[in-house]
């Protein structure tokens, strides 16, 4: 049987559930996304030309959408970064590719890609941070430690969302490009800007982190949670697959 969350990725995520809901203004002390990045060209558009943008096979569900759990997911497209061919590896191969940016959206996942017919990722966690928010800084940390090792079950696509910066400015690619190549977390997995706050549909934008795990099959919500709390996202997503082997 293939394995879920290994035993070693829900015992890492044991930090206190947090979510920062300071309304102050005030960076959190965790800032180092914004160091500046002098050899990076700025990006202002993502290019639609990497290996990964054939479009899914199968056209995207129709609304109704809603926000709530069990509720079909409206089909957002962000610009980011990712490996140019995210939907075909597991997460232990992946390698950010920094170097373009790329159009990213849900319906990229839905029920499998044109592009890899015969890799089908049945969830897609979606991990909502911002730069002045310290415990979104630990959970992508702690996240991307264990994603670099293959430790999230091949079923498991992943996508981090970031839609402010750390003095609460939308969130742009500069940004986005500084947040993934991060010390703290340098991340492989795919992640984009939200500048104007599109996922705000499904939490308060000073609740972060947010998470929500997407049936992609059906591309309804079965999960979502404000606050920093992995092992609970790691039960969910431990939950959803054993009963869809």
């Amino acid at each position: 049987m293939r394995t879920l969350l290994t035993a070693a990725l829900i015992a890492l995520f044991t930090f206190s559930t947090v979510a920062c809901s300071d309304d102050s203004g005030t960076p959190s002390p965790d800032t180092k996304a914004s160091t500046p990045d002098t050899g990076a060209t700025p990006d202002t558009t993502a290019s639609d030309t990497t290996a990964a943008d054939t479009a899914p096979a199968q056209t995207y569900p129709e609304g109704p959408y809603g926000t709530n759990e069990g509720d079909t997911i409206e089909n957002f497209e962000f610009d980011g970064y990712a490996d140019a061919d995210f939907l075909c590896k597991d997460s232990a191969q992946m390698v950010m590719n920094l170097s373009q940016a790329r159009k990213i959206s849900f319906s990229d996942f839905y029920n499998g890609s044109a592009t890899c017919p015969n890799k089908k990722f049945d969830v897609l966690w979606v991990m909502v941070s911002a730069g002045w928010c310290g415990p979104c800084h630990l959970e992508v940390s702690e996240t991307q430690a264990q994603y670099a090792k293959g430790a999230l079950d091949k079923r498991v696509a992943l996508l981090n969302l970031v839609y402010q910066t750390d003095s609460r400015a939308p969130a742009d690619l500069p940004f986005t490009k500084l947040w993934a190549k991060n010390n703290q977390f340098q991340l492989s997995f795919p992640v984009a800007a939200d500048p104007g706050f599109q996922m705000g549909k499904y939490f308060d934008k000073n609740a972060v982190p947010f998470n929500m795990l997407i049936d992609l099959k059906t591309m309804k919500m079965i999960f979502r949670q404000t606050g920093a709390n992995l092992p609970a996202v790691g039960k969910a997503l431990f939950d959803f697959l054993s009963k869809n082997k």
